[in-house]
């Protein structure tokens, strides 16, 4: 016997919602540098090349207006190294720090990472290694530990590329074991300033701020004590007030 129509339950169809984060990340991964399509390829330098001198302009700009402390600078001036800072600093670590010579930097090899490739040119950083987790990180490493070997230096943010903020990966550690490089631990403190909305919260400084950088002295990790230089070098990131 059929249920009387005011009783019966309709079903309804279930409306799926379109997962914007993953579609988010296969369009950022969809190309590699090298490999946009001709049709996309005035758009791409177009995109690559104007926001990255937009960039180098703005950290310029700030370089200007800023009052800027460092204590330590003669230690980058002894030889190579591995630059260490916490990912939240890099915007201050390009106002600060504005050519390098003979660096080699590892960089995302997908399209959208353009305009760092051209704001790392601009500041001088002329070789880069392109790789990222999942895509030829670990070729991208070795290309960087085999020019430590011949006297370049590197910069790396030991967090990222992704987080979690402030918690350190041993990449450095087996970079600086494998090509016999001192890390030397970069930190930086700003008085004013607003934080992005991204997952290390990085800091933005505001025009005519102060930016104190502490050079640290050189770290050497020994084989065997990787878990022991991880927290040297974790604590040797961190500003230590006065």
């Amino acid at each position: 016997m059929s249920l009387p129509v005011s009783l019966r339950i309709v079903a309804r169809p279930r409306f799926v919602y379109p997962n914007i984060m993953e579609h988010n990340k296969n369009f950022k991964e969809k190309y590699l540098m090298n490999r946009v399509p001709i049709v996309w390829k005035p758009a791409f330098y177009l995109y690559g090349y104007g926001i990255g001198f937009a960039w180098w302009l703005f950290y310029r700009f700030l370089e200007i207006t800023c009052f800027i402390k460092i204590d330590g600078k003669d230690k980058l001036e002894k030889g190579n190294h591995i630059l260490c800072l916490w990912h939240v600093h890099y915007m201050k670590f390009f106002i600060v720090f504005r050519s390098h010579k003979r660096h080699i930097w590892m960089n995302h090899p997908y399209w959208y990472m353009k305009p760092i490739e051209v704001l790392l040119r601009l500041m001088n950083i002329k070789k880069q290694a392109f790789g990222s987790t999942g895509n030829k990180g670990k070729a991208a490493a070795d290309e960087i530990v085999s020019y430590l070997k011949q006297g370049y230096s590197t910069a790396i943010a030991p967090d990222g590329p992704a987080g979690p903020p402030k918690v350190l990966k041993n990449g450095c550690i087996h970079m600086a074991l494998q090509s016999q490089t001192p890390i030397i631990p970069i930190r930086f403190k700003v008085n004013r300033c607003f934080r992005l909305r991204s997952w290390d919260q990085k800091e933005v400084p505001l025009p005519f701020s102060t930016i104190t950088v502490e050079i640290g002295d050189p770290i050497v990790p020994i084989d065997d004590e990787i878990e022991k230089f991880s927290q040297i070098i974790s604590k040797s990131l961190d500003y230590k007030e006065s």
